[in-house]
C-alpha cells in the first residue's frame, strides 16, 4: 500500500484558482502531512481552510499524488500547512491521453441526480472528480458532465467507469463518450498549458 511523501522530501502543490503548482517541503508526516507554507507567485491566493489541495511527488515507482484538505495553517516559526489526506495515494499511470491537474469546478449529471463538484484531473478522454453530497452515480451509468475551461463552458457525455467514497467524499472516474474536435482541441491545450507550468516549477 502507498504511502503519503517521506518526511524532508521535496513536492509540489497546487489548489483551485492558481495557475500552476509551487514547490514546497514535508515537514511532518502522520495521519496528516505537514508542509512548509509554500512561497512564490499565488501568494495572494492563498486558500482558505477546507481548500483541497493537491500533493505531487516523485518515488523510485515513479511520479506519485495524493488529494488533501487543507485543514490548518501555523504561522510561528516556519509558517506550515497541515494536509489531511482525501483520496487515495495513487502512482500517476502512462495514458493513452495527455492528462493534467486540474481543480476547476464540475458538474456530473445522471439519471440519479446532480452532483457538483471539482475536476482533480482532466484529459480529452475522462477525468477524476470529488463530490461532497448528493447521489453518486453507478459504475457504467450515462452522465453529462459541464465543466469550463478559460472562460468557455463545455458540455460532454461521458460514461461512469469508478465510484469511490472516502472519508464521506465521492470520488468518479468518467470516460468520455461524446467529445467533438473542438471541445478537444481545448482540453487538450489546457492539458499542455497545466503540464509546461508544472515543468518550469520543478
Amino acid at each position: 500500500m502507498l504511502s503519503g511523501p517521506p518526511i524532508n522530501s521535496q513536492v509540489t502543490v497546487e489548489a483551485p484558482g492558481w495557475p500552476a503548482a509551487l514547490p514546497t517541503r514535508v515537514e511532518d508526516l502522520d495521519d496528516e502531512v505537514v508542509i512548509a507554507a509554500p512561497v512564490g507567485e499565488h501568494d495572494a491566493l492563498a486558500p482558505d481552510l477546507g481548500v483541497p489541495i493537491r500533493v505531487r511527488w516523485s518515488s523510485d515507482r515513479g511520479p506519485i499524488s495524493m488529494d488533501a484538505m487543507l485543514v490548518a495553517k501555523e504561522l510561528r516559526g516556519v509558517p506550515t500547512w497541515r494536509l489531511q489526506p482525501d483520496g487515495p495515494v495513487v502512482i500517476t499511470q502512462r495514458r493513452l491521453h495527455a492528462r493534467a491537474g486540474a481543480l476547476v469546478p464540475v458538474v456530473l449529471r445522471s439519471y440519479r441526480g446532480r452532483l457538483d463538484g471539482l475536476a482533480l484531473d482532466l484529459s480529452e478522454g475522462g477525468m477524476r472528480s470529488v463530490h461532497r453530497s448528493g447521489v453518486a452515480p453507478e459504475p457504467g451509468d450515462a452522465a453529462m458532465v459541464e465543466l469550463e475551461l478559460d472562460d468557455r463552458s463545455l458540455v460532454l457525455a461521458a460514461e461512469v467507469t469508478r465510484v469511490e467514497s472516502h472519508q464521506g467524499r465521492r470520488h468518479v472516474v468518467c470516460r468520455f463518450t461524446g467529445v467533438d474536435d473542438g471541445d478537444a482541441d481545448r482540453i487538450r491545450r489546457y492539458v499542455f498549458a497545466r503540464q509546461a507550468r508544472e515543468q518550469r516549477l520543478r
